[in-house]
């Protein structure tokens, strides 16, 4: 892995693993509001992606509820597609 191993990562790790979800070559759809806890999981995907080989989706719903919607489904889309996830 390529990051510094926080205590986050460490946790996501053995609940994975304990879990047994998100296996190895496993298709990941995973909705991203744009919130701080839907970017962490993103990010925590994107980190253990490589070394489990994982293919991630992104989708995002603007339900247009709030002024700043607009602006979090660009920054969702942006990331997605900075971090080469297939995004919708």
């Amino acid at each position: 892995m390529k990051y510094k191993k926080t205590f986050i990562h460490k946790k996501f790790n053995n609940f994975i693993l304990r879990n047994q979800v998100f296996l190895s070559n496993s298709s990941i759809l995973v909705a991203v509001s744009g919130g701080q806890d839907s970017i962490c999981l993103l990010k925590l995907l994107k980190d253990f992606q490589y070394n489990k080989k994982w293919n991630i989706h992104v989708v995002h719903f603007d339900h247009i509820w709030r002024a700043d919607s607009k602006r979090n489904a660009l920054f969702v889309a942006e990331l997605a597609n900075k971090w080469n996830f297939f995004f919708i």
